[in-house]
């Protein structure tokens, strides 16, 4: 009897220690949250600028206080978005490349290459889903130091061409879900 009280008191304590997250754990999802969710934001385009051979396109974007169960209400960051855009017409889409930084309301920093793509739009709809993939390079302070992995982008463009230049502008709509860890 002794045997099976000990037995199950080695495992009762395993399985106690297996429900309790890892700091590492804890600090993974609370990076994911930091960068994941809903946002709003505007983009603007030029074609021919900024050493891009097709169009420069900029996007700005806030994530949304949508709230988070786990932590609280949302402190907005925002993701500032640097691209090249190219046409590959036999597929039918927009194909990306490009940096970005992510700024947390803490100030705290993250950096990287931005690579996907965008349907194309034409004069009956000037709305194109957008699918990007963010890769994080680089963080600051602590809390971003030694991040790593990807947020994927995923929305809508709408695209307004000015009709007397190469340029134009439009809303972005969509939600981030990062899928980041922490580098030992």
């Amino acid at each position: 009897m002794r045997r099976v009280t000990r037995s199950a008191g080695v495992t009762g304590a395993g399985l106690a220690a297996a429900e309790a997250p890892s700091p590492d754990l804890a600090a993974t999802v609370e990076l994911n949250d930091m960068v994941s969710g809903p946002f709003r934001g505007t983009q603007q385009f030029e074609f021919g600028a900024a050493g891009c051979s097709f169009v420069h396109q900029v996007f700005d974007l806030i994530l949304c206080d949508a709230g988070r169960e786990r932590h609280g209400p949302r402190m907005p960051g925002a993701f500032h978005i640097d691209t090249c855009v190219r046409a590959n017409l036999a597929l039918g889409v927009f194909t990306f490349d490009g940096t970005f930084l992510f700024v947390a309301a803490s100030g705290a920093t993250l950096n990287g290459r931005v690579s996907g793509t965008s349907g194309t739009v034409d004069a009956t709809s000037p709305v194109a889903d957008l699918d990007l993939t963010l890769t994080v390079t680089g963080g600051r302070p602590s809390c971003f130091e030694k991040a790593t992995g990807d947020i994927r982008l995923s929305g809508s463009q709408t695209l307004e061409r000015s009709p007397t230049s190469g340029t134009g502008s439009g809303e972005v709509i969509g939600s981030t879900a990062g899928a980041l860890q922490r580098r030992r």
